[in-house]
Parts: C-alpha cells; structure tokens; sequence
C-alpha cells in the first residue's frame, strides 16, 4: 500500500501531504482514491447486511440515533432556539397584526393612519430591508449582522413601549408632548426593519449552513412543523395578550425576549461566512458548546481532510 507523509503543524492536526515530486503526489491520490471507493463499498455493505439482520431498522431509526451526537446535535439545538426566539420576539405577530399594531396602538387611541397606506408602507419597509439584509449577509457576516440588529430590535420596541405607556396610561397629550405620536410611529417602523435583517431571515439561513446533510432533511421536517405549530397558538393568544398587558406591555415584553434571544445567540451562533460544510461541522466537532468559548478556529486547510476521516469513522 502506498503511504503519504504528512506532517504536523502546531495545532496538532495533520497538514498537506508532502511527497518529493508531482508525480509520487498524482500516484498517491490515485491510491487513496481507490482505497476511499473500495471503503465505502464495504460500508455500504455492511449496512445492507446490518438491514438484513435487522429488517425492523429504518434509516429513520438510524438517523435518529445518529441524533445524539455532539456534531449533530449541538447544530441542531442552535437552530431551535433560534427559531423559538423568532417567534417569541414578536416577528409572525408583526406580519400578522402590522396593520392593527400600528393604527390602534392603544385602549381607544388611534393614531389616525389609513389602514390601506400603512400595509402599503410596512410592506415597503419589509422588501427593502429584505434586500439589504442579503448584502449585509455577505458583507459582514452572520454575527456581527444579528448582535447590531438584534440589538437595535430591542430597543426599538422598548422604546414604542415606553412611549405607549406614556401617552395610553400617564395620559401625556400631544400639546404637552407633541413628538410622542411620530416617536411612535418611527419606533414600529424600525422594528419592522430590524427583525427584517434579524430574526425573519437568518433562522433559514442557520438551518441550511449549520444543519449536517445527514440529517438536515429531518431536521427540517420537525423545526418547521414545530415552529408552525407554536406560531398558531401565539397567533390565537395575542389579543388575549394584548388585553392582559395593553399594547404598551406587548411591546415592551418583545424588547426584553429580543434582548435575550440576541445574547443567547451571542454565545451559541458560530461565523458562517467562508466556511464550508464540512468545516462547519468540524467546528461542532470540538468539545466546546459555546461559540465564545472556542478554543481556536480551524485551520481552513486541514478541515476537510479531518472531517472525512471522522465522516468515515462514523460509519464503521
């Protein structure tokens, strides 16, 4: 059998291979490409005699038992909560209720908008930060992107609760305060343009980058159907919400879950950007839970070849 040198930088992990010439190096990758082809074959035959012995394990069964595992199950966690703080942050509430939120605003206080003109605008709003969000995304990341945003969220609907407190329970007239109703209106108009950028577009996005192949199909099935289910009991329990708290505590309750949320994924989302998938997985490979926590980023050059190997490893 043909064996590679490889040599050891100062991580400890395992560099590119270095032959003495192009030709023992074209030679080496033939053989460890009819050595991987012949490996794989064995897997897959293993697995058909495993079904056969046991014709009750589906590849469902397996894949839930793949579950457990740490690289796939610490991606998948992140991705629930961060879907969980999408819809607890207010963002299918906002789409849901944009219109009643923003022209009734209170117990029998109109702000005296048209209804028609403010779906007009807040759709306006939604489309144009939408397309921002997608540069902002490749211009400077997944993280950066949620902390400013996230953060801006959160005090944009603390201050509409703020402001909606003083005009709906202190009784602050527009004479004794006449900035209070376009404070108002600017603050929900922000909110919508911040949870645009934040926690409406980047939970698919985590998905679909975090989530490993092997079990994204799943994953997927169950997030979302979660996620839509929770979203209709949130939907039929608004307006009973917004008796309870007033329009005023609402919002007020979606800067302080919006503030969390952000922290919270402060600590557990990890930097996406020029990664690969294989990459990302060897990331949550590593014993660290939290992303702040982390030892070190791994060296881009010798991710792949450490995550096959552990690919490989896993389906023996």
């Amino acid at each position: 059998m043909l064996t590679i040198k490889t040599k050891t930088n100062e991580s400890g992990t395992f560099g590119d291979p270095t032959p003495s010439d192009p030709a023992n190096l074209y030679l080496a990758l033939l053989q460890a490409k009819r050595e991987l082809q012949q490996l794989t074959s064995q897997d897959g035959s293993r697995d058909h005699e495993s079904l056969t012995r046991n014709p009750g394990t589906t590849r469902t069964q397996r894949c839930c038992q793949d579950v457990y595992k740490p690289h796939i199950l610490k991606p998948l966690i992140i991705v629930s909560v961060f879907y969980l703080i999408q819809i607890i942050s207010g963002t299918y509430l906002l789409i849901f209720y944009a219109v009643e939120i923003i022209t009734y605003v209170g117990t029998g206080d109109d702000l005296g908008l048209d209804r028609f003109l403010v779906a007009v605008v807040t759709a306006v709003v939604r489309l144009l930060f939408a397309v921002v969000t997608y540069f902002l995304l490749r211009w400077i990341g997944r993280r950066p992107l949620l902390l400013t945003a996230g953060s801006l969220q959160a005090i944009a609907a603390i201050s509409v609760g703020t402001f909606l407190y003083a005009k709906n329970v202190v009784n602050i007239t527009d004479y004794e305060f006449p900035q209070c109703k376009p404070i108002i209106i600017a603050s929900i108009l922000a909110y919508v343009a911040t949870n645009t950028c934040t926690y409406s577009a980047m939970p698919s996005t985590a998905m679909a980058e975090l989530l490993p192949g092997k079990i994204q199909g799943y994953a997927c099935v169950y997030i979302l159907a979660g996620t839509n289910v929770v979203v209709f009991v949130t939907t039929k329990f608004f307006p009973w919400l917004c008796d309870l708290l007033g329009m005023h505590g609402v919002f007020g309750l979606f800067g302080v879950t919006t503030a969390i949320g952000t922290f919270i994924m402060y600590l557990l989302l990890p930097e996406s950007v020029g990664m690969s998938v294989v990459q990302i997985e060897n990331y949550f490979r590593q014993p660290n839970t939290l992303w702040v926590g982390r030892s070190k980023r791994l060296p881009r050059g010798e991710t792949e070849l450490e995550a096959e190997y552990h690919e490989m490893r896993d389906m023996s």
